[in-house]
């Protein structure tokens, strides 16, 4: 791997078998549940060029095999497949750093990036290579990183996936965010973050889902679906105690935002408010931090309490 900026090779491999199981909702109910077994690998070799700006252009072949059963009363499955996927990958990177504190932690010194980066990558998938489908695979991210203010950062990320497969584009994912951070008085932030996803994926008759562990706090899991989703989430994170041992956080925020389909579901605007409180160790290295918030859905009139590891987001 790159253990450092000045390391010239990146190469390895990887092999895996497992399984899970996929589940399928509409208007927030159980629709197709069935198990989706994929085993495969991964062999890659990366060269790194440039000091001040990293140019790495890359291989990678990918093999897998992917199996679809449907759990006990239900039918619907996808295709299972074959893949042999070839493919050249290319990174521009800027690598610049800065320490920071209680920007996206809770009082750790951070190694905070703020170097912009392009990633992109293009393979094909070929039935005389062993695959079940011909077609050409894309990948586009856009990474920009940058310093506002002294106290203010944003951070987006730009992404576009699919096939070119029989003369049109297919399979499409993308997506857009954009989060920004506002240190106040060198302890308290401001965090903002806005998203958009859209995608199209007919082979695995993909979805969406938005709930409580998708941005939107107060509302059920997978209370929303669709091909379409935004969020929208604003966090006052004011820090309360500090002491040697551990830090005590809290956050007062508003999450918005919708999942739907074109065509069949219209895009609305559901919103939750609530508070939360955050605990960090400072004496134990890489102490995730742990975090409760009790949330109200105004659309649903419901209140959701979640534990989880981290900042929301």
């Amino acid at each position: 791997p790159f253990y450092a900026l000045a390391t010239p090779w990146n190469y390895g491999f990887n092999i895996y078998d497992q399984k899970q199981i996929q589940r399928r909702y509409r208007g927030g109910v159980l629709n197709d549940k069935y198990s989706d077994c994929i085993s495969g690998g991964n062999i890659w070799f990366i060269r790194s060029y440039g000091n001040t700006v990293k140019a790495r252009p890359g291989f990678q072949l990918t093999l897998s095999d992917r199996r679809f059963t449907p759990e006990p009363s239900y039918t619907y499955t996808p295709q299972n497949r074959r893949r042999t996927l070839p493919s050249f990958t290319f990174t521009l990177w800027k690598p610049q750093y800065e320490k920071q504190a209680f920007i996206r932690q809770l009082g750790r010194t951070e190694d905070l990036q703020i170097g912009s980066s392009l990633f992109t990558r293009v393979g094909i998938s070929s039935k005389t290579l062993s695959s079940d489908q011909n077609f050409l695979f894309y990948t586009l991210q856009i990474t920009p990183r940058l310093k506002l203010t002294p106290n203010t950062f944003a951070f987006a990320n730009f992404s576009l996936s699919g096939r070119h497969q029989n003369g049109s584009y297919a399979d499409l994912f993308a997506q857009a965010n954009l989060t920004l951070y506002t240190r106040i008085q060198e302890i308290h932030v401001i965090a903002f973050r806005a998203s958009y996803n859209t995608l199209s994926r007919p082979e695995d008759n993909d979805q969406l889902l938005l709930g409580l562990n998708r941005g939107l706090r107060g509302y059920l899991p997978r209370r929303f679906d669709g091909t379409r989703r935004y969020t929208l989430n604003l966090e006052a994170r004011p820090t309360l105690y500090q002491n040697r041992a551990f830090i005590i956080g809290s956050a007062l925020f508003l999450d918005a935002g919708d999942a739907w389909t074109p065509n069949q579901s219209a895009a609305s605007f559901n919103t939750a408010a609530g508070f939360g409180l955050r605990l960090a160790s400072t004496r134990v290295y890489n102490q995730p931090i742990l975090r409760t918030d009790l949330a109200y859905a105004f659309k649903d009139r419901t209140w959701q309490i979640s534990l989880g590891l981290g900042h929301y987001f």
